[in-house]
């Protein structure tokens, strides 16, 4: 099981043959992923296709909680070198909290433990 951080949600939605597979287990990310997904999808596209994007993700939230959000931040610390965006380290945190590979074509989690890197 995956959780699809904003890349690979972007990059699945878009049709990318190496995401394909993906597309056909359940799709697990976060509020925040679907957030900058939406966003990107508005700049790059409109509000109607954000809204029929997301319906067509039909995603399983991982929940957040107050624990997850400090492991997020210590982690984001740790590899503040790779100047990792919050959602991404909050995505990371919760892919390994729930036992989910991290999903990926994002060069800056390129081997690192529990990522499944695609491009």
């Amino acid at each position: 099981m995956y959780f699809f951080d904003t890349y690979a949600l972007l990059e699945w939605v878009a049709g990318n043959p190496a995401y394909e597979e993906y597309g056909k287990t359940p799709i697990y990310t976060g509020v925040f992923q679907l957030l900058e997904f939406a966003y990107i999808t508005i700049r790059n596209s409109d509000l109607k296709t954000a809204e029929k994007e997301m319906n067509y993700i039909k995603a399983n939230i991982v929940q957040v909680d107050q624990a997850a959000l400090l492991t997020a931040a210590v982690f984001r610390y740790e590899y503040r070198a790779q100047k990792l965006s919050y959602a991404d380290a909050i995505g990371y945190t919760l892919s390994r909290r729930n036992k989910l590979l991290f999903l990926t074509g994002d060069s800056q989690f390129k081997g690192l433990e529990n990522v499944e890197f695609i491009k």
